[in-house]
């Protein structure tokens, strides 16, 4: 389901301006998640109105459970939120 040679482009080398236009070119699905509502609000909106498919969850629960169900493309982690979920899978 992932395309982890995007991933590696990133990783390993500066990606062409091709490779670029390939990525912003997909309908991206990204994952906000943050405790704070206002913050979750924020992002989603801006990343909306330029076209992204935009979902988000207030704790680590959540998040996983959109993973999931939703398989984003990116997600956006607040690495300080409370009563997170650890989990490494």
């Amino acid at each position: 389901r992932y395309n982890y040679s995007y991933i590696l482009t990133f990783v390993m080398n500066v990606p062409t301006d091709r490779e670029i236009g390939e990525i912003m070119s997909k309908n991206l699905r990204i994952l906000v998640v943050d405790d704070e509502q206002l913050y979750r609000h924020l992002v989603k909106v801006n990343l909306e109105s330029e076209g992204y498919d935009v979902f988000s969850s207030s704790n680590g629960e959540e998040c996983l459970e959109v993973v999931s169900n939703k398989h984003p493309d990116l997600v956006i982690l607040d690495v300080m939120m409370p009563n997170h979920v650890d989990r490494k899978e």
